[in-house]
């Protein structure tokens, strides 16, 4: 996979997401994954595997590479413009840590380079591996909870049952259930 293919994916992913309209606020079915700091790192998995896990809110927004609370995610609807809104202290930290100026197109510009670091890391762990993207979302946490616990052994199986020499991409997305 090239990496032009990989950026107009996560590009497409981003769009479909932003223009979903049919999302529910049930707040029962609500994610949250600020509290799964994973973004730009590389898990190795048996079988000369890795996963690479993007997570994202329902707006598109990608999630940076920080801690941050569930509650105050749920407090801001699920939405990491929202957050940022309510905690410019954090969020210009997050600009500040990729360089990004703080100003009407600063939330674009973190994604981009939140996409871009992505995409380094795909194109790097790729190398002698077949991709194979890995779609999660609104219903199914990664978490261990009642209604849900087998989400992540469900994954593990899936990505056992594909063998050997892959790299998952994993995308989360986050918000509310989708009928």
């Amino acid at each position: 996979m090239t990496l032009d293919f990989q950026k107009l994916f996560l590009v497409a992913l981003v769009n479909i997401t932003a223009n979903v309209s049919f999302s529910q606020n049930w707040d029962k079915f609500s994610v949250a994954l600020g509290e799964k700091n994973w973004n730009d790192r590389v898990e190795q998995k048996p079988n000369d595997c890795a996963a690479v896990t993007i997570r994202v809110d329902g707006e598109g927004n990608y999630y940076p590479n920080i801690f941050i609370d569930d509650k105050s995610m749920k407090k801001a609807d699920g939405k990491l413009a929202l957050w940022y809104e309510k905690n410019p202290t954090e969020y210009k930290a997050i600009l500040d840590s990729h360089n990004i100026p703080y100003n009407s197109e600063s939330l674009s510009l973190l994604n981009k380079s939140i996409e871009e670091n992505f995409i380094r890391l795909i194109d790097a762990e790729s190398v002698d591996r077949e991709i194979i993207f890995l779609i999660h979302g609104y219903r199914k946490q990664m978490y261990k909870q009642k209604d849900n616990a087998l989400s992540t052994k469900e994954n593990d199986a899936v990505e056992r049952y594909l063998g050997k020499k892959k790299l998952f991409v994993e995308v989360y997305w986050n918000s509310h259930h989708i009928s």
